[in-house]
């Protein structure tokens, strides 16, 4: 398993604060996008060009094994 992390990922939500912090916990870069493509379309907020798909993670980091999870940070660091 990989942890990989957007610090300032634009197009993340619907909100209207645009940068949003992502960690994702996946097995690769290709499984980590298709989980946060999952994430995005349960909370209703799927846009195809936001920076998680089109731009390489700040950080890749090799963990242990863990369970697949997506975590979004909308308005981390907000005003």
């Amino acid at each position: 398993m990989n942890l990989f992390v957007w610090k300032r990922a634009e197009l993340v939500t619907w909100r209207e604060h645009n940068e949003a912090g992502v960690v994702i916990i996946g097995l690769n870069l290709a499984n980590a996008r298709h989980l946060f493509k999952l994430w995005q379309q349960e909370h209703l907020c799927w846009r195809d060009n936001c920076d998680v798909y089109t731009v390489e993670p700040d950080m890749a980091i090799p963990i242990a094994p863990r369970a697949h999870e997506v975590l979004v940070f909308p308005d981390a660091g907000c005003c």
